[in-house]
């Protein structure tokens, strides 16, 4: 299954939009292998259905924390590690929510996991042995990472 990157990037970037208020842009695969994601966050779900795989979000620890300011509708300085992570899971949820929009019929989505310890050179390694679509974005100077990879083709009746 491929899915239409304007599909996906249009859909990150309004979701993010409309949370936080921050803007995101896609970037390409060069730039993605240099976005500053050593001090990040991970969390994945899985989609499950008629195409099966997962959905990963891997975001700066500072976006995060960001994103989870205005989110929450606190000082940047009273976000928690608890509160980045409550966010970046809720992100990917309402990201994924809005993919079922352009994934096959039949599909859903389980909640988000957090990954602890799950840093980018681990995520780019995966990103090259499955079949894949990865969608990075930056928000300068910090990186979001959005991938989503499949397990199978598409089931069929």
């Amino acid at each position: 299954m491929q899915l239409a990157k304007t599909d996906v990037n249009n859909i990150v970037r309004r979701v993010w939009a409309e949370i936080s208020q921050i803007t995101v842009q896609p970037v390409d695969d060069q730039r993605m292998k240099q976005l500053d994601l050593d001090q990040a966050y991970t969390a994945r779900l899985a989609v499950t259905g008629s195409w099966e795989g997962t959905a990963t979000l891997h975001c700066s620890s500072k976006l995060t924390a960001q994103t989870a300011a205005c989110m929450l509708g606190i000082p940047l300085e009273e976000v928690t590690e608890e509160d980045s992570l409550d966010v970046l899971a809720e992100i990917l949820n309402i990201i994924s929510g809005n993919l079922l929009q352009v994934l096959p019929s039949g599909c859903d989505i389980l909640l988000p996991e957090i990954l602890p310890n799950f840093d980018r050179s681990q995520l780019l390694a995966a990103l090259e042995v499955r079949p894949r679509e990865a969608y990075p974005f930056e928000s300068p100077p910090d990186g979001v990472l959005f991938s989503l990879v499949g397990y199978q083709e598409e089931k069929t009746a």
